[in-house]
């Protein structure tokens, strides 16, 4: 920091120099504000996409529950296995308040059973595997 009668005394271009060498620091605080107010704006954003997504699909898995839960038959392997995969979907409509199955009590047993499994882990596999890590790169080794 200059005095003010030190930069009475200074010529032109030390005062320009001066000026400069002062204008990286504050910039570089206004970058990181920037920066700061731009990444929890973009993570209140994904927050809010989530909530209203989760929302969306309870409500959606509420309202077609019925029809992916028939009453009149035994279910086997092929409804398990859709049971398994809209089981994750259950969660959001569970927690705005609806009563929807996520099991059906009407099945032949270990057949709908195995369906169901291997159902959760294929969802598991596509929302855990690829919506987290993403796609494979091309290229990568």
């Amino acid at each position: 920091m200059v005095s003010v009668v030190a930069r009475d005394k200074m010529t032109l271009d030390e005062q320009k120099n001066l000026e400069t060498q002062n204008a990286p620091a504050t910039s570089l605080a206004a970058k990181s504000k920037s920066k700061w107010k731009h990444w929890s704006k973009r993570v209140l954003l994904v927050k809010l996409r989530l909530v209203l997504a989760g929302i969306l699909l309870g409500y959606v898995y509420a309202y077609l529950s019925p029809l992916v839960y028939p009453k009149d038959r035994p279910l086997g392997f092929t409804f398990g296995f859709a049971h398994g995969g809209l089981m994750p979907m259950a969660l959001p409509s569970l927690v705005i308040g609806k009563n929807v199955p996520i099991f059906a009590e009407n099945n032949n047993g270990r057949f709908y059973k195995l369906g169901y499994i291997c159902g959760i882990n294929v969802c598991g596999l596509l929302f855990f595997g690829f919506g987290f890590g993403g796609l494979p790169k091309k290229g990568a080794k």
